[in-house]
């Protein structure tokens, strides 16, 4: 098992909050391996994201990152 958990900071002009939302249900129903995946914007600091994942295995959480949904959310960071 992988457990991911951190946090990031928006900068790429106003925090998408509903494409994030929709982000992490197409996680949790598509990439193979998720276990959880959660985004959350802090709420003192509306550029700040926190994020947890768990993922089944190292390959499963590799395959996850390299799928264009997530490069366009690392676009935004």
């Amino acid at each position: 098992m992988v457990i991911i958990r951190g946090r990031f900071s928006w900068r790429a002009g106003e925090l998408p909050v509903a494409a994030l939302g929709r982000l992490a249900a197409l996680v949790r129903e598509r990439h193979a391996g998720n276990i959880d995946y959660r985004l959350a914007v802090d709420s003192e600091d509306p550029t700040l994201v926190h994020l947890n994942e768990a993922w089944e295995s190292p390959a499963d959480f590799d395959t996850h990152g390299r799928t264009p949904e997530v490069a366009e959310l690392l676009a935004g960071v």
